[in-house]
């Protein structure tokens, strides 16, 4: 198979595997700018993390859950389909590099939030039901 080949079945059937690197969204190709500057600011401070304004002033509670689980891949940086404890601490960074790392206490809130089964970690499968829980739906 020459490389042209390869290439044309590779973008053929790109759809199919999961995104690498190379087709990474950014976090405002699904939200504001302006609303996650805003959003990031508004909890600039320690210990000031409320989960659900910050989701709503980013703007997610205005997006479909095809939009909110864009949001969730993009935060999943290991690509591993579960938003795990150590990445909730660089939840901000995910909207913005700006953003501060959340405390322990802040973190293990929000994963007390989102996982329900217990397992230290929030399934992309389990999304649709977050967003009931986060007020989304």
């Amino acid at each position: 198979m020459s490389r042209n080949d390869e290439k044309s079945t590779f973008l053929i059937f790109s759809h199919l595997l999961p995104c690498s690197n190379s087709c990474r969204m950014a976090m405002t190709d699904v939200l504001s700018a302006e609303d996650i500057k805003k959003a990031v600011g508004a909890f600039s401070a320690a210990e000031s993390f409320n989960y659900k304004k910050f989701f709503e002033m980013v703007g997610l509670k205005k997006k479909s859950p095809e939009d909110v689980k864009k949001v969730f891949h993009i935060l999943d940086k290991d690509r591993s389909g579960f938003i795990e404890e150590e990445e909730l601490k660089f939840v901000l960074k995910g909207f913005t590099p700006d953003g501060r790392d959340l405390s322990d206490k802040e973190t293990k809130a929000l994963l007390a939030a989102g996982d329900k089964d217990g397992d230290g970690k929030i399934g992309a499968d389990a999304v649709d039901r977050h967003l009931v829980l986060f007020g989304f739906l």
